[in-house]
Order: C-alpha cells, then sequence, then structure tokens
C-alpha cells in the first residue's frame, strides 16, 4: 500500500508525468487505469525496484493526490479547507483561485516571467514573456482556474469550479505550488515552522506534527542509491519540508557550513524559498522572479560551489551570510 506519509515524504512510488493537474470535471483515476486519458503509457509508476517507501523521488503528483484525500475525508474542496484551517489562521489572505482574491489583493498579483517564447525558444537579449498569471489587470471570473502544466502547455484552459465534487481530483488547484501568497504572508508560514506549530498565540498545528514535518523521514544512501536526488541537491527530506546539510551537495554557503530546513519552489521562472536553520529563531524567506537563460540545459544556470541553480546559491549565500553575522 501507498501512505500519506510516503505522499508527503516522496517515497510513495509514483511519479511525475507531463501533465500535473487536470480539469475538476476527470478523476485523479485518469492518472492511473490503463484506459484513462493521462495514464501517459504508465509514467506514473516507478519501476518494480523502486518500491513504496523505499525510494526516493520528489513528484508533484504526490501533492495533488494529498490534496484529494483532504477533499475525501473532510468533503470540503481543497483551497476551501486550506483558507479555513491553516491561511486564514496565519492571518493571510492568499489563495489558489486568483479569480477569488479581493480586488485589492489581485492588483498586488504578479506575472512570473522567462526569456522564453511561445514556441519554447530562449534568447536572453528578447522579450520577457508572462508564463503565470499574466492578466494584464484584469481579474479572471470568481470559481473558475486557469489550468497549467509547464512541461505539457497543450494541456490548459479555464474551467469552472461550479460543480466539481470535492474528493474526485484536487490538482486542478495545483497544490504543490499554485498557492498565491505575498512574501509578508510566506514569513508567517516561516514563523508557524520556527515556534512549533504556534502563530501569535494561537496553536495552529500540533508541535507533533511539526517534528514529524522537519525530521528526515528519507535520506541519500550513495551504496544503495536508494533516491533520485535531483542533482546532489535532495539528499534529505521530511514530511513536505526538506534538509539542508551545510557540507553537502546541497550546501547554500560558499565558506561556511550552515544547515537549514524548509523548502524551495521553482516554475515558470520562480525561484523561491523559505528556510531556517534548525534550533534558533533564525530564517529568511526568498522570492525572484524571471529567468533569461534555461535552467538545466544552459550551463551558465548551474552553482559554482554546489549543485544548486546559479541564482539560487547566490541569494541563499548572501542571506545565510546574514545570519550568520548575527551571531
Amino acid at each position: 500500500p501507498i501512505t500519506v506519509r510516503m505522499l508527503a515524504s516522496h517515497t510513495s512510488s509514483l511519479r511525475d508525468g507531463k501533465v500535473y493537474s487536470i480539469p475538476p470535471s476527470v478523476s485523479v483515476r485518469e492518472f492511473f487505469t490503463p484506459e484513462g486519458r493521462y495514464y501517459e503509457n504508465g509514467d506514473h509508476f516507478a519501476p518494480a525496484n523502486e518500491a513504496p517507501g523505499q525510494y526516493f523521488c520528489y513528484a508533484n503528483i504526490n501533492y495533488g493526490l494529498l490534496g484529494t484525500i483532504i477533499e475525501k475525508v473532510t468533503g470540503e474542496r481543497f483551497d476551501r479547507y486550506q483558507k479555513e484551517h491553516i491561511l486564514k489562521q496565519l492571518d493571510t489572505a492568499a489563495d489558489y483561485v486568483p479569480g477569488n482574491l479581493t480586488k485589492r489583493d489581485f492588483a498586488k498579483l504578479g506575472t512570473i516571467y522567462q526569456k522564453k517564447d511561445e514556441n519554447g525558444t530562449w534568447n536572453e537579449n528578447g522579450l520577457w514573456y508572462g508564463k503565470a498569471d499574466d492578466y494584464n489587470g484584469r481579474q479572471p471570473k470568481a470559481e473558475s482556474i486557469y489550468l497549467q502544466n509547464p512541461y505539457a502547455e497543450d494541456i490548459q484552459g479555464w474551467f469552472s469550479l461550479t460543480g466539481y465534487v470535492p474528493g474526485t481530483n484536487a490538482t486542478m488547484l495545483s497544490p504543490q505550488g499554485g498557492l498565491r501568497i505575498s512574501y509578508e504572508e510566506l514569513t508567517h508560514c516561516l514563523g508557524l515552522l520556527m515556534n512549533g506549530g504556534t502563530y501569535r498565540g494561537k496553536q495552529i498545528l500540533s508541535p507533533a506534527s511539526i517534528r514529524e514535518m522537519l525530521r528526515p523521514q528519507w535520506q541519500y544512501n550513495p551504496v544503495q542509491k536508494n533516491g533520485s536526488t535531483a542533482g546532489g541537491t535532495l539528499l534529505s527530506y521530511g514530511l513536505g519540508e526538506l534538509q539542508i546539510a551545510g557540507n553537502s551537495t546541497a550546501r547554500v554557503n560558499r565558506s561556511h557550513a550552515v544547515d537549514l530546513v524548509g523548502h524551495n519552489g521553482e516554475a515558470f521562472g520562480l525561484l523561491s524559498g523559505v528556510f531556517f536553520r534548525p534550533g534558533t529563531k533564525d530564517g529568511f524567506v526568498y522570492i525572484m522572479n524571471g529567468e533569461a537563460v534555461a535552467e538545466d540545459d544552459d550551463p551558465r544556470s548551474a552553482g559554482t560551489f554546489s549543485s544548486n541553480y546559479i541564482w539560487e546559491e547566490e541569494i541563499m549565500d548572501a542571506l545565510t551570510e546574514a545570519l550568520l553575522s548575527k551571531e
């Protein structure tokens, strides 16, 4: 069996295909049955030697399934559950549905850019192209969602959420990265993690839950080769949070061994992160927007002292140096 813990720690044996998010009228079963329209020749299943609970491979689809499970258990649509029980408790106006933001909050929503045109051609000296939330100031209709799949750009478009049955397909809301949230609001999330699930005196998550989220559930074993490390950047993982050892290939400080726990984000030209030093109240949030060269394909995207992208290296090296200067 595949457990919730396996989904949250990316040891589920499920794999991403090209399509992450599917229309609200479609069940997530369509990913997993041979006759399903998003089966993709079985690409969502790992080889037999990468069994559930034994092998790590980061998969966005895990979050879509976790969101669907939340819906099935609570009877509430994923975004509504998150807003009521987590996001409002953290004093945020964050939302997964841009059309449901207030006009004031929608006006703050930023477009994500890359110098990659509609044909997929990169030109660092060319124009910036909006890749997500490029609404030109016009707010979408309430209770509507735009499906976006970064590796299957033909599988996208607008869909109404009216009539959606909770517990069938939360992937449409992109639980893995579809939350529209501000920098300031992310600091509230950081505080929750650093303070044992407490935010401004309110116990939102239990201390035991936070401990389980932050502790390693999986660690890479170079002898057993028990995971896909994304080039050496993912070597230890909890429940939705990753651990960075300051002396590993995932290190983020050039000169010092700085251990961190948290998570980063990467999609459509955005790079972001929420991290803190374990056992301290020292942490940081960063958001970067706009890539002029291709990740991975362009050698200039590679870091100089770690396996991270050069942009991540430079900003996190500076941020961790600032943390160290406080000591």
